[in-house]
C-alpha cells in the first residue's frame, strides 16, 4: 500500500498538464501511486496522458466517455481508485515544488486529517506573482508559522468566515475522512465543494498547517473560479450560503458582514452588466440562504459601482 495516492483530475488542461505530472512524479518522497482522470478533454491532453502510462508510478488512467459536469465526481472516482493512506488531490494545471510530499507528511499524525501548506499565485504562462494572502483577511498571524489546530476551532474561527484553504492542490488528507465525507455529501456541489469537504473533513480530526509555498495556483481563463453565466454564478453563491448556514447553525455562530464582506465583492467582480440588476440578481431564493443578511449592503455598493460609470 503506497503512503499517498495522487489523484490528477483533468479537463481541458493540455498545455498545463506536462508540467503538473512532471511535478508529481518528480517528489522527493517516492512512496505513492499516481491516478490520472480525463473528463473528456477536448484538447490533446490524452495525448500527454498515454506518453506517461508505462510510467511505474501511475497506477490508473481512466477517460470518461461523457463530461461528467463536476470536478467533485472525479474526486470521489479517483479516490475509490486509491490505495494509499493519503490523498492529494494535484489539480491539473497547478504545479508543486518537488519537496511538497516530503514537507507535508511529517505533519500527518494519527490525529490529524487535513495538511495544507502556502500557495504562490502564477499566471497561465507560469509567471509566479507571490503568496496567495486570502486566508490572512480573517486573521493576519495565525498562519505566519507551522501549526496544528484542532478541528472544530480552525472551523468556527475562520472556515466559518471563507475558504482558508484555496487550493486542493495544497493539500494532503487523509483517505479514510475523505472517502466518507465525499461519499455523503448532502447534494452535488460544482463550485463550492472543496470548502464543504474540508469543513466536514476537520470534524473528525486535526488540521496542521506548514508555512512554506510549497504549491503553485494557477489563475487562468478556464479556472472554475472565473465568471460563468448568471445562472452559474447563482448556483455558486448558493452553494456559499448554504456552508455558511450549515455552520451558523450547528456551532451557533452569528453571521459578520465584516468578514463574509468578501462575497459581495466576489459577486460586483464577475462583470455583470447593469440591466440585470434588480430582477436577475436577487430573485427570490430560500430563506436558508440568508442572501436577504447581505441585501442592503449589496445594493449601496452596486449603486456606488453604476454611479462611477
Amino acid at each position: 500500500m503506497p503512503a499517498v495516492s495522487v489523484i490528477i483530475p483533468n479537463y481541458n488542461h493540455a498545455a498545463f498538464l506536462r508540467q503538473r505530472i512532471d511535478s508529481v512524479l518528480e517528489q522527493t518522497f517516492q512512496d505513492f501511486e499516481v491516478i490520472i482522470l480525463d473528463d473528456c478533454s477536448k484538447d490533446n491532453s490524452k495525448a500527454i496522458i498515454e506518453s506517461y502510462r508505462s510510467h511505474p508510478k501511475i497506477s490508473h488512467i481512466v477517460y470518461n466517455l461523457e463530461n461528467s459536469g463536476s470536478t467533485f465526481r472525479q474526486w470521489k472516482k479517483g479516490i475509490e481508485l486509491s490505495e494509499g493512506e493519503w490523498i492529494w488531490i494535484a489539480e491539473s494545471d497547478d504545479w508543486a515544488e518537488t519537496r511538497f510530499l516530503e514537507e507535508l507528511l511529517p505533519f500527518a499524525k494519527d490525529e490529524v486529517s487535513v495538511v495544507y501548506c502556502d500557495s504562490i499565485s502564477a499566471t497561465a504562462d507560469g509567471q509566479t506573482q507571490g503568496i496567495i494572502n486570502w486566508a490572512r483577511a480573517v486573521e493576519k498571524t495565525h498562519w505566519d508559522t507551522n501549526f496544528v489546530n484542532s478541528g472544530k476551532n480552525e472551523i468556527v474561527n475562520y472556515l466559518f468566515c471563507r475558504n482558508t484553504i484555496p487550493n486542493a492542490s495544497a493539500v494532503i488528507v487523509k483517505k479514510v475522512i475523505i472517502e466518507n465525507t465525499i461519499r455523503n455529501l448532502p447534494f452535488e456541489f460544482r463550485y463550492a465543494g472543496d470548502w464543504y469537504i474540508w469543513i466536514k473533513c476537520l470534524e473528525g480530526g486535526n488540521l496542521a498547517f506548514v508555512n512554506k509555498p510549497l504549491n503553485y495556483f494557477r489563475q487562468h481563463i478556464q479556472s472554475s473560479r472565473t465568471a460563468k453565466t448568471l445562472h452559474e454564478e447563482r448556483k455558486r453563491f448558493k452553494e456559499y450560503f448554504y456552508i455558511i448556514n450549515e455552520m451558523r447553525t450547528k456551532y451557533a455562530l452569528k453571521l459578520d458582514s465584516s468578514k463574509h464582506h468578501w462575497i459581495i465583492y466576489e459577486w460586483l467582480h464577475k462583470n455583470f452588466s447593469e440591466n440585470k440588476i434588480t430582477n436577475l440578481l436577487f430573485p427570490p431564493l430560500p430563506g436558508q440562504y440568508y442572501f436577504t443578511y447581505y441585501k442592503g449592503m449589496f445594493m449601496r455598493r452596486l449603486t456606488s459601482r453604476i454611479s462611477r460609470k
